[in-house]
């Protein structure tokens, strides 16, 4: 799995494209955590669009969990911030990201998220008061 990070002013921006894995996801949060512009709090897009259908396939629900919990355990890093997220155009991709949703939830993280269709959404979502 290939990812892409972007910074901009009040946002982190992620692209991700190729096979998914665990270690992929958890590259890209340790990655993105450790830049020097990373500020706890701040808005995230996580952009999963560029995955196929099949990219996602070998996800499990055990990857699931142990993501949303290193998630949940690294909240003080992270901050109170909105997560929005581009699922790939495939059912398994949405429905593991609302898994994930689900499980963060449930480990009591901090980060409000929601699934988007589009960049311009996620924007909008970040700028809301």
């Amino acid at each position: 799995m290939e990812h892409r990070i972007e910074f901009h002013e009040d946002y982190i921006e992620i692209t991700v494209w190729g096979k998914a894995s665990l270690e992929g996801f958890l590259d890209y949060v340790v990655e993105g955590l450790g830049m020097p512009q990373w500020r706890a709090g701040m808005n995230v897009l996580t952009d999963l669009s560029g995955a196929e259908s099949h990219d996602t396939e070998n996800i499990s629900f055990d990857d699931s969990n142990a993501f949303a919990s290193f998630v949940a355990k690294n909240a003080r890093y992270i901050g109170n911030s909105k997560l929005a997220t581009i699922p790939a155009g495939n059912t398994n991709s949405r429905m593991l990201v609302r898994l994930f949703e689900n499980l963060s939830k449930f480990y009591g993280s901090p980060i409000d998220h929601r699934i988007v269709m589009t960049r311009k959404e996620a924007l909008d979502w970040f700028h809301e008061e």
